[in-house]
């Protein structure tokens, strides 16, 4: 019973993290998966009893349905904002699909991200032009010094 719960919640940890990242991990995990479900479970189940080819399908099912669960919740809780704080509906409604991710490899620019803090209404016009002025001043600065 505790392998099939630890690959019940092994499944859903994967899937999650599926659902939540903004990167394509969806192609290579599939061939993780059908690797170990393909070449190490399904090969042993000819060498195993009866007893055991049960256990051997149980945890299959159980890993199957955790990915499956864990999936469609990483996606509502990235498309919903879940685990942000609340936003009023238009700032909400300019955010792209990679915005609502949590789970991102990307380094963003800084200019991107003051772009990206205005956009979203977190800082005024005048604020964004302040910051812009203050890292253009800080890269001139470092591109003039030896």
């Amino acid at each position: 019973m505790w392998v099939i719960i630890g690959l019940f919640l092994l499944g859903l940890l994967v899937g999650n993290l599926v659902g939540l990242t903004a990167q394509s991990v969806v192609t290579p995990l599939l061939g993780l998966l059908f690797a170990f479900i393909g070449g190490s479970v399904i090969a042993m189940v000819g060498k195993l009893p009866p007893a055991d080819r049960r256990l051997a399908g149980q945890c299959i099912i159980a890993l199957s349905l955790g990915c499956l669960i864990g999936t469609y919740g990483g996606i509502v809780v990235s498309d919903y904002q879940l685990l942000s704080p609340k936003r009023d509906h238009v700032s909400a409604m300019r955010m792209t699909v990679a915005d609502r991710k949590y789970l991102r490899s990307q380094v963003i620019e800084p200019s991107a991200a003051i772009q990206l803090q205005y956009a979203q209404g977190r800082i005024s016009a005048e604020e964004a032009f302040r910051k812009l002025q203050d890292l253009l001043q800080k890269s001139e600065k470092e591109a003039g010094e030896p």
